[in-house]
């Protein structure tokens, strides 16, 4: 969790969080908590937190990172494999399913929204256009000057990890079907976020 002056921000999972952790430090301003990045309470909602207590919310607009269901599933799912070597079948991908390590258990994608709270009051930043929504969604609500956004634009992507990221390898127009009904939070946060879902006609 980063804390600013009017903003929370929560890390979502498989959102280009590290980067926007990047992000925070180059724009300067000032963090009033901002969780190390090593530390797994990166991945805490704010009422999960053992530093609750201390945590300065009140007055802060709940802000996230979000990502189209499809490619954060694939994602979620290829940080399984190759990130913690886990031998994981894809079919439950599929049906938008992700396994949850610590239960041993494949859970439908809007377990994450649910766990956080994450619903039509937060601001949320589309990774696929993250510095673009970080200077324009940030910027109205604290001061970036030029200079700050010129540091912003400079910050590299972290974590991008290689693996075939065309959908049509891993899913067809039924398996889009079903992920989308299978998560309706996210799918209505999707239509609202970027104008449709990723459904082939």
């Amino acid at each position: 969790m980063i804390i600013t002056s009017h903003l929370a921000w929560v890390h979502l999972p498989k959102t280009a969080g590290t980067t926007t952790d990047a992000l925070f430090e180059a724009s300067g301003l000032k963090l009033y908590w901002r969780d190390d990045q090593s530390s797994p309470r990166k991945h805490l909602p704010p009422h999960d937190h053992p530093a609750l207590p201390e945590l300065p919310l009140v007055g802060r607009q709940l802000i996230s990172n979000f990502r189209r269901l499809p490619y954060w599933l694939l994602s979620n799912h290829q940080h399984k494999r190759i990130g913690m070597e886990l031998d994981i079948a894809e079919e439950p991908m599929r049906r938008g399913l992700f396994y949850r390590h610590r239960e041993q258990a494949w859970l439908p994608a809007d377990w994450w929204l649910d766990r956080f709270g994450i619903d039509e009051s937060w601001l949320l930043l589309r990774c696929e256009h993250l510095k673009r929504d970080f200077l324009s969604t940030v910027g109205k609500r604290e001061s970036l000057g030029l200079r700050a956004a010129l540091h912003v634009l400079r910050v590299p992507v972290y974590n991008r990890r290689a693996y075939e990221r065309r959908l049509s390898d891993w899913f067809d127009a039924s398996d889009l079907e079903v992920i989308y009904r299978s998560n309706p939070r996210w799918a209505s946060l999707e239509e609202r976020v970027y104008g449709r879902l990723l459904l082939r006609s």
